[in-house]
């Protein structure tokens, strides 16, 4: 059987030029940062060998690589990655891509390394909680690319998110239909710019129906791990001897722990929204409001993106904002309790992924 051609990869062409990895890939990528002649030669080196290059002619589509790049750290932990990349997935295979997941350690993000496999794909989606010195690196040195975040500013990037700010917002005008005027706020708004988005859209709704909040109204609990979260909600509420009547949380862990910590207190007469899609709802007798955030489609639409940027790296960049639409019903708390469960899950409570009650 004859042997398969050795596929050329970006550190060939380093090795062969003496140039660096950084340098090559502005090079191919149209990127500023060296002389013509260094270009020229770069490209027609890359050429010569058969490295597919995006500046190269060649149909949309043809031979490209994407890849999706996580924190290793998390894949485990966040449900929502399995919806990114089937609407991911989908989208790439329609278009004739070759699609791969690339797991970022924590050890690669303090370095601030850029995986060569990131370098040699065409175009790379980078999902949230990356830390933002790799991120800016890999902005800089890697492909085109697209961000399932929220962007600094002054990052040439696009970006596809789901409408965080409008989700909390939501929770607070359905409880307000319902009658409910004083309403709290569970929540981590330092994590992430997401998280941030959501505390301004809770506060702007508030303000939008002549509501204010008490102070003591504000709940802010430890983040991580899951059962550090559900501790200091335990805490938190346990101390408080006159909670609101209902609570909008911001995500699905603030949200099952705030459950959680409210039935153990036999606290039947406060409402929970959740502006987090809950993916662990089959945990719960009867869903409460939450958001739908339509994750597939998010995917997708990167993907989408994506494609365009490679074909047309001179277009302004964009933000995409994928809107989002309440689910559930209000159910009051001694209506929506835990389903029992097995011994194997009885022992000690995780939220996100691995809820144990």
């Amino acid at each position: 059987m004859a042997r398969r051609k050795k596929e050329i990869t970006l550190q060939d062409l380093s090795e062969r030029l003496g140039i660096s990895r950084f340098t090559i890939s502005k090079a191919l990528s149209g990127k500023e940062g060296m002389s013509e002649k260094t270009r020229e030669l770069i490209i027609s080196t890359a050429r010569e060998l058969g490295y597919p290059f995006k500046g190269d002619a060649r149909r949309p589509g043809q031979w490209s690589t994407l890849a999706v790049v996580i924190p290793s750290r998390f894949i485990s932990e966040f449900s929502y990655f399995a919806d990114l990349l089937q609407g991911a997935e989908s989208a790439a295979r329609e278009a004739g891509c070759l699609l791969g997941v690339i797991g970022i350690e924590q050890s690669e993000e303090q370095a601030v390394r850029i995986p060569p496999s990131i370098l040699e794909a065409d175009g790379a989606i980078y999902l949230p909680m990356i830390d933002a010195a790799w991120m800016e690196q890999a902005l800089a040195e890697g492909p085109p690319a697209v961000l399932v975040n929220f962007p600094h500013r002054s990052w040439p990037v696009d970006s596809v998110v789901w409408d965080a700010q409008s989700g909390a917002a939501f929770c607070v005008d359905h409880l307000v239909k319902l009658g409910h005027r004083r309403i709290g706020y569970v929540g981590l708004p330092e994590v992430a710019p997401g998280y941030r988005l959501r505390w301004i859209g809770f506060q702007e709704a508030l303000r939008e129906h002549g509501l204010t909040m008490r102070e003591s109204d504000q709940f802010f609990p430890v983040a991580w791990p899951p059962e550090s979260c559900l501790d200091s909600m335990r805490e938190l509420l346990g101390r408080c001897a006159d909670l609101p009547e209902a609570l909008v949380c911001d995500f699905e862990t603030t949200a099952l722990s705030t459950l959680r910590s409210l039935t153990e207190l036999g606290r039947q007469d406060v409402v929970v929204a959740c502006s987090d899609q809950l993916s662990l709802s089959t945990l719960l007798t009867t869903s409460i409001p939450h958001i739908y955030y339509h994750r597939d489609w998010v995917g997708r639409r990167a993907v989408e993106r994506l494609l365009r940027r490679i074909a047309s790296p001179d277009e302004p960049y964009e933000p995409v904002r994928v809107a989002g639409r309440l689910r559930g019903s209000s159910v009051w708390l001694s209506g929506c309790v835990y389903r029992p469960c097995s011994r194997q899950t009885a022992c000690i409570v995780r939220v996100a992924v691995r809820l144990r009650v």
